[in-house]
């Protein structure tokens, strides 16, 4: 089980980061958009619980290709947050395409 991540660990200020790295405006502002929703729901709390109802939550309440665009965002920020040393794993863990 990885240790839960708090907002007080920065993850706006990471979220930032991971946004800066998208070059294409359009799909900075759709990921900025995932985060938020993301941030919110968990209430900035990133552990293993959090994210797997957030996971269902897409599932049920969201059209399939907004649930897995959303899906995909978090999951490549939570790659991002494993190479900068904030997590020790992907805690989603989705296979990358």
């Amino acid at each position: 089980v990885a240790a839960p991540v708090r907002r007080s660990q920065n993850l706006e200020e990471l979220a930032n980061l991971f946004l800066a790295s998208t070059s294409n405006q359009h799909t900075r502002r759709a990921y900025a958009t995932d985060l938020r929703d993301l941030l919110d729901a968990t209430k900035g709390n990133l552990s293993d619980a959090s994210l797997m109802v957030y996971k269902e939550l897409l599932c049920t309440s969201k059209a399939a290709r907004t649930a897995n665009r959303r899906l995909s965002t978090v999951n490549q920020f939570l790659d991002f947050l494993v190479l900068k040393d904030v997590l020790p794993r992907n805690i989603l863990g989705l296979s990358k395409r």
